[in-house]
């Protein structure tokens, strides 16, 4: 791309809440940094991505603010994907938790926003255009009827507090039952907090955890302290077996092996594994290495969407079985393991 239109492109930005961004002339990662106008605390830029092309927005914000991000798009598998400044993982994953992203900030800097299309509709060679709309109101500037603990504030940190023996609190896409499960949370566990709205007659509250951001049904949280200081222990794992996936807790819907590998070049050989299936199509996985750890995978509407590894999951489906690579790591997962059968 010629860089007279990469610069036109990028002041355009600078000075209109509106802009189109050109598509990158080969496979590639494209960065623009988005500034709002003088005055306004908003913008929407537009742009195109086709295959394996992404597009990464950088924004400055302070820890505590209020960011809004929202995107409509011509191609049901293009999403974007939020990162906090120096973090790993994602804040927001979009193929999980949809395009529109609500939350209060954790920490100040520079917030990453990647928008780009799902692995099997990039290899077809798909393209998006699509139109993502940004917004970072102050801390006070609640957009929702908001409020961590009474009518507003609220502890830095909850504790998952006054769940039934044996039982785990569910962290959810969105807020609601009727939401995606993403994970579970023990009993003891420490969470951030990043404010809570009443929904259906309850209050549930965003929180960031390991799994990454979601909803949680604020009747099971106490105010806690930072992780590391005098709080109540989550609830162990059971002891992991050599070879044998240990999984978050809950009883395993269903356990066999399935081949993988850990090295690159190294030929598959049968490894553990372990799923809970909460819906149809939705599935989580954990594979156990026969040298030792696991490996956890999320399947949401049939597709891996993420791990718990620092590195980008990639898929092909072949009739009834999934390629899945993570960095050097392969899995030959069946069908039946994430549908049953």
């Amino acid at each position: 791309m010629p860089m007279r239109i990469l610069r036109l492109a990028a002041m355009a930005l600078a000075v209109t809440a509106f802009a189109q961004i050109p598509s990158p002339t080969s496979a590639q990662t494209t960065t623009q940094r988005v500034t709002f106008p003088t005055g306004k605390d908003s913008g929407t830029v537009k742009g195109r991505i086709a295959g394996d092309e992404a597009m990464r927005f950088t924004l400055g914000a302070r820890g505590g603010q209020r960011m809004i991000v929202e995107m409509t798009t011509s191609n049901a598998s293009a999403y974007f994907n939020i990162t906090a400044p120096g973090a790993a993982e994602a804040l927001h994953i979009g193929s999980v938790a949809g395009n529109n992203f609500e939350g209060l900030l954790p920490t100040t800097g520079d917030y990453t926003v990647e928008v780009y299309l799902m692995r099997n509709a990039a290899r077809r060679g798909e393209a998006a255009d699509f139109a993502i709309s940004f917004r970072i109101a102050a801390a006070a500037a609640a957009v929702q009827s908001d409020f961590a603990d009474g009518l507003a504030g609220g502890p830095d940190y909850w504790a998952v507090s006054g769940l039934p023996p044996g039982d785990r609190l569910n962290l959810r896409a969105g807020p609601g039952t009727a939401q995606r499960v993403l994970g579970s949370l023990g009993e003891g566990e420490v969470i951030r907090n990043l404010g809570c709205r009443m929904e259906g007659g309850g209050r549930w509250c965003q929180v960031s955890t390991s799994y990454g951001t979601g909803w949680v049904a604020g009747r099971f949280l106490r105010e806690s302290s930072a992780p590391g200081a005098n709080i109540a222990p989550p609830a162990p794992l059971p002891a992991a077996k050599p070879g044998q996936p240990r999984g978050n807790g809950e009883p395993f819907t269903a356990m066999g092996t399935l081949p993988c590998a850990r090295a690159k070049g190294q030929p598959t050989g049968p490894c553990a594994f372990g799923v809970i299936r909460p819906a149809l199509g939705e599935a989580n996985l954990w594979i156990a290495h026969p040298q030792g750890g696991e490996r956890y995978i999320l399947f949401q509407d049939g597709a891996p969407v993420f791990t718990d590894a620092q590195a980008k999951i990639r898929f092909e489906r072949e009739v009834d079985l999934y390629l899945i690579r993570i960095g050097a790591e392969r899995f030959e997962v069946p069908r039946a393991v994430i549908y049953g059968g």
